[in-house]
């Protein structure tokens, strides 16, 4: 049996809502008729989605699993409603500066900037790189139309839309954790902390996973302000540090970094599409946004 997107639909209007009440509204149904979609869709699956109590929906880790490829395939679905847009000649070209982390950029956007041409052919992308106070500051100055990152923003004068999942690794290389172990907060003063910036060190999230009363206090912390320099010296054996996944599985895969410290999960993040409201390429940039989703973060 093939999955109809309608019940795809309604499965990510509840993984985005974590409430069936509303998912229900937006997907024009009934609250038992949206029910009804989602266990006839775990049913097919043999699969639970959600974990549902009278105070709280979440997604199962199989639900988790199944999200990346339901947002890819009602992008692609979508898309096939635009196929024939680029046959008409008189289409306005038009330009889009995109800002977006140097890392993330040259893995995931350069990578795919030709796929998403194709699909354009009239729209032209500029990439801007930078960390993700200096892209806030460039979008309010209008001197990009939009960016993306993981930086949350609470101002009510952007819009934004989610992309992928973020997921984040406390790592080493094993060669250092085999001469120096790093199990217990006591063992993190025999180590270097390795981190991008003192406003934003990607450490809090492993700090957000323990127990509050735990003192993780380290031999020194180094601050090298990318993904990439922090990378290249946890790689060294230089210290230990906390990575998004998207970024190191390669290096997981192959060993050459391995996750330490206690088992614990750390808490993820999102990739968005931020922009200022009332931006008139606003629905072009969600456009964008459903085309990045048609191509895997790596």
């Amino acid at each position: 049996m093939m999955i109809d997107l309608e019940s795809l639909q309604c499965f990510e209007f509840a993984a985005e809502e974590l409430n069936f009440r509303k998912a229900a509204i937006r997907a024009h149904l009934s609250a038992a008729a949206f029910g009804e979609r989602i266990r006839n869709l775990e049913e097919l699956l043999d699969a639970k989605l959600f974990e549902r109590t009278t105070r709280r929906v979440r997604l199962t880790a199989q639900g988790q699993m199944l999200r990346p490829q339901a947002r890819r395939t009602l992008t692609e679905a979508n898309l096939c409603l635009r196929i024939f847009e680029n046959e008409n000649s008189d289409i306005e070209q038009y330009s889009i500066t995109l800002g977006t982390r140097f890392e993330l950029g040259m893995s995931w956007i350069i990578p795919n900037l030709e796929g998403l041409t194709k699909l354009q052919p009239h729209r032209n992308i500029h990439l801007y790189f930078g960390d993700s106070p200096d892209l806030l500051m460039r979008l309010d100055r209008h001197e990009i139309d939009a960016f993306i990152s993981s930086y949350r923003i609470t101002s009510t004068q952007y819009e934004s839309t989610t992309l992928y999942a973020e997921d984040y690794d406390f790592v080493a290389s094993p060669k250092l954790i085999n001469k120096l172990p790093i199990r217990t907060s006591e063992q993190a003063e025999n180590h270097t902390l390795i981190d991008l910036h003192r406003d934003l060190p990607l450490f809090s999230y492993f700090l957000d996973a323990v127990e509050p009363q735990e003192l993780w206090a380290f031999q020194k912390t180094e601050y090298l302000g990318t993904i990439a320099a922090a990378k290249h010296r946890i790689l060294q054996g230089a210290g230990v540090g906390v990575l998004p996944r998207y970024f190191i599985e390669h290096e997981l895969q192959r060993k050459s970094l391995v996750r330490v410290g206690p088992k614990v999960s750390l808490p993820g993040d999102h990739f968005r599409l931020v922009w200022r409201k009332r931006n008139t390429l606003a629905p072009r940039l969600k456009l964008l946004a459903e085309e990045l989703l048609s191509f895997p973060l790596s």
